[in-house]
């Protein structure tokens, strides 16, 4: 499909634009939770892994790390082959390594998939707002912006309380094991 005849699509079906609007805030909104819940889940994970300083210090860096290689090159990769084949295979790898992290049994395995989550970021947060941005180009796109802006602010601020809650919940100490149980 063509540009035009992508964006003549969009501007007939306005649930279609809404409904991709809904999905790219998603992605944003989880990616961005579980980025700040990890970083409070940090003592569980070290106590689980028997991990020493140094290494769970890398957790948050990992992902950082892996993001900040291939972000840009993601773009211009997006722009050539397509933003939503690549933002489809970073919501993809983002999914099987979150679920991948169930599996590790020491910090090094941690780590390494910390640096595939941050590729995998890299390739939605490098594609989703340049979808929006097509997809509402002719209207509403300082609202769709808006919109994808503050879901990324809302998965940052609710990432520290579920990153402290739910380990605490799951071994019964804490603050916020009091909270939950």
């Amino acid at each position: 499909m063509s540009a035009e005849h992508q964006q003549t699509y969009y501007d007939n079906n306005p649930r279609a634009r809404w409904l991709v609007l809904i999905s790219v805030c998603l992605a944003l909104f989880v990616v961005t939770l579980m980025v700040s819940a990890a970083n409070i889940a940090i003592p569980s994970i070290a106590r689980d892994l028997n991990a020493d300083a140094v290494s769970v210090s890398w957790i948050p860096s990992a992902l950082l790390w892996g993001s900040i290689i291939i972000l840009l090159p993601a773009g211009r990769l997006a722009d050539k082959k397509g933003r939503k084949k690549l933002y489809l295979i970073g919501c993809t790898g983002f999914s099987f390594v979150s679920l991948s992290v169930f599996l590790v049994q020491n910090i090094e395995a941690l780590l390494i998939l910390r640096v595939f989550q941050g590729l995998s970021t890299a390739l939605i947060f490098g594609t989703g707002l340049a979808i929006i941005s097509a997809v509402f180009a002719n209207s509403n796109r300082g609202t769709a912006i808006g919109i994808t802006s503050s879901m990324v602010y809302l998965g940052l601020s609710c990432g520290p309380v579920i990153g402290g809650g739910l380990p605490s919940t799951l071994i019964g100490e804490g603050y916020f094991g009091s909270l939950f149980l």
